[in-house]
């Protein structure tokens, strides 16, 4: 009859530890999925920087395209009106001469005389 009392009374001791160790190992892979070389929050910070660069070239193009005149053609004196009102832009362009150098947003863009707009890299 005592055997069985002591059975009854819960969890022993090497399931608990058992326990313990596979809860120890289940928060290493959580931590590694994080924080590893390509964890979690490098996936998200490199996907910030990339929305960032997006976000810096989209105001770019647009202002390109918005640059062309009733011929078609691109009209110097409207891209650098256009490329003068972009919100984040580093220097403001006094004269335009292709290939056209601008940087916004920390980013560096090349304006081609055909309106292309290449990136240059980061500032």
């Amino acid at each position: 009859m005592k055997l069985k009392n002591r059975a009854d009374k819960g969890i022993t001791l090497v399931a608990l530890v058992i326990t313990i160790i596979i809860l120890l190992i289940l928060a290493g892979i959580t931590l590694v999925s994080l924080l590893g070389e390509n964890g979690l929050l490098k996936k998200v910070s490199k996907a910030s920087e990339e929305d960032k660069y997006a976000r810096a070239e989209e105001k770019v193009k647009l202002a390109v395209m918005a640059s062309y005149d009733e011929t078609g053609s691109l009209n110097k004196e409207l891209l650098k009106q256009n490329v003068n009102q972009i919100e984040g832009l580093y220097e403001k362009v006094d004269k335009v001469e292709f290939d056209l150098k601008i940087v916004v947003d920390g980013y560096n863009f090349t304006i081609k005389e055909t309106g292309e707009v290449i990136r240059r890299g980061k500032k």
